[in-house]
């Protein structure tokens, strides 16, 4: 600072301002051993540090020749270019210095001010009572360009089954005949049998989450969520190949075509159901939804993806009656072994 008044004595004056008092003042300097700074300096201050409240020095307050306020700064931008530049009267971009610290003992996602600064996030939290619901989706932040998951109060299995599928659609480990649990917690990933063990088990095994990136990263949120479970559980999980009874859909005929333009699904008076324009994959995907007691995985084998038009029983006890509805629209499914993905469950 002494050289840069030197400097530009004829244009400018640097003040010193201290709340510390004269024999404070004193009693420092003859304690570090250092010069003095050959500057007028005021003691004792309570106004200025009022005006201009800081909690940290250096603090620079500069001030134009028509006395008004134009900066508030770091002491790193008090230098020979920026000083220069603002007696020139060129205009200047500088970071303002804040005028209170951060409260350290504060967590980051508490403070509000900084809610609209967050570049990138994602965090787990447990069962949320105070919400009241389970729900899940896609968050988008339009402003921000961001865009994340959301899940709220729903089971840690749930978490598995979207990181893996990468949708929160039905996808390939919707189905319990697609997991295998190879760990001693099993039970944290099923429901209790006994309804009084419900609300128990849901307040310890339910979770929530949030993630929230820039839109250009869309892709990665379902990796971004296995990596975070990888961090957050004590459990191993992965894609292994597996040799397995399956139950495989083939057609019998040549598909016939829908006549309706629009995929829908109509349940009359009897409970049944009528899947009409859906391709032989979706199809698959209803009954993988619908018919929890089939014993084995089902798979589609039609490389067709024509939609059309078939007919199935709100519920079935054998392979034989869900064939028997089957085989009207052309289709069946038969048992065969297959090498298979199965999502595999481990203790670490």
């Amino acid at each position: 600072l002494d050289s840069l008044q030197r400097k530009y004595n004829d244009q400018l004056q640097i003040v010193l301002v201290t709340r510390d008092s004269l024999e404070e003042v004193n009693r420092l300097f003859g304690r570090i051993k250092l010069g003095r700074p050959k500057l007028p300096m005021i003691y004792g201050d309570s106004i200025l540090s009022t005006l201009f409240p800081y909690e940290t020095v250096p603090h620079h307050v500069w001030v134009d020749a028509s006395r008004r306020v134009k900066f508030i700064t770091q002491e790193y931008n008090t230098n020979d270019e920026f000083l220069g530049d603002f007696l020139a009267g060129k205009e200047l971009a500088l970071e303002r210095k804040a005028a209170k610290t951060f409260d350290i003992n504060r967590r980051l996602m508490q403070v509000s001010e900084l809610q609209n600064n967050i570049q990138a996030y994602s965090a787990f939290y447990p069962q949320l009572s105070e919400i009241g619901r389970s729900f899940h989706g896609l968050v988008a932040d339009s402003t921000q360009k961001m865009t994340g998951l959301r899940m709220v109060n729903l089971p840690l299995l749930f978490f598995y089954q979207v990181a893996f599928n990468e949708s929160f659609s039905h996808g390939p480990y919707s189905s319990l005949d697609r997991i295998e649990f190879r760990t001693k917690r099993k039970d944290i990933f099923l429901l209790p049998e006994r309804e009084n063990d419900l609300q128990y088990w849901k307040r310890n095994n339910e979770f929530s989450y949030e993630s929230l990136y820039p839109v250009e990263r869309f892709q990665e949120l379902f990796l971004i969520l296995r990596q975070d479970l990888e961090r957050k559980f004590p459990f191993k999980v992965s894609v292994q190949k597996k040799r397995v009874e399956a139950l495989v859909l083939i057609s019998k005929r040549q598909l016939i075509k829908s006549s309706i333009a629009k995929q829908s699904v109509k349940r009359d008076s009897s409970g049944n159901y009528r899947l009409q324009n859906y391709s032989p994959t979706r199809i698959v995907a209803w009954i993988q939804a619908n018919y929890h007691n089939l014993p084995f995985p089902v798979i589609n084998d039609i490389k067709d993806s024509v939609g059309i038009d078939v007919e199935l029983k709100g519920s079935v006890e054998c392979l034989e009656q869900l064939n028997s509805s089957l085989l009207k629209a052309g289709l069946a499914l038969i048992k065969k072994e297959i090498e298979l993905n199965i999502l595999v469950i481990e203790d670490k």
